[in-house]
């Protein structure tokens, strides 16, 4: 089943369906690329606010890559542990919401101030994606201020 064909995104949600090199989220200096040198195709979604819309806090934006991994990508200025509880919300709600797909969850954070080495949200997060999805070392990236990486 193609991810392309049939995927129910809401139209108001979806940023842009491409191949470019480089797909980029930024808001407030902070900024997560990931360089696409195998041109695969991408979904850009904005999830607070118009994917999902209550007023339940979740994670900034998503990213489903046409072999169906799935980065949920949270911008934040400072309150990291409020940004693992963002991903999980959204996490479960994304699991629940289109169970009919097998997606390969990744979870990052693009912070304005340090990340703490340890935090039980954060160790909450990393299990909650060891439970959800195939686990590896690295379903869930932090970086302060940009965060790169090829996909």
């Amino acid at each position: 089943m193609s991810v392309y064909t049939d995927f129910p995104f809401p139209a108001n949600s979806v940023l842009s369906i491409d191949s470019r090199s480089k797909f980029e989220f930024s808001e407030n200096r902070m900024i997560y690329r990931a360089i696409n040198s195998s041109q695969k195709k991408g979904y850009r979604l904005q999830i607070d606010g118009k994917l999902y819309s209550d007023e339940t806090k979740k994670c900034d934006y998503g990213l489903l890559l046409e072999d169906g991994r799935f980065f949920l990508i949270e911008l934040k200025g400072v309150d990291v542990s409020d940004a693992c509880k963002q991903l999980i919300t959204t996490l479960v709600l994304i699991k629940n919401d289109y169970s009919k797909y097998d997606f390969d969850f990744f979870c990052r954070i693009v912070a304005r101030q340090g990340l703490p080495k340890t935090n039980t949200n954060r160790q909450r997060l990393i299990k909650e994606l060891g439970k959800m999805c195939k686990y590896s070392n690295d379903k869930f990236k932090s970086r302060v201020n940009f965060l790169e990486e090829k996909i």
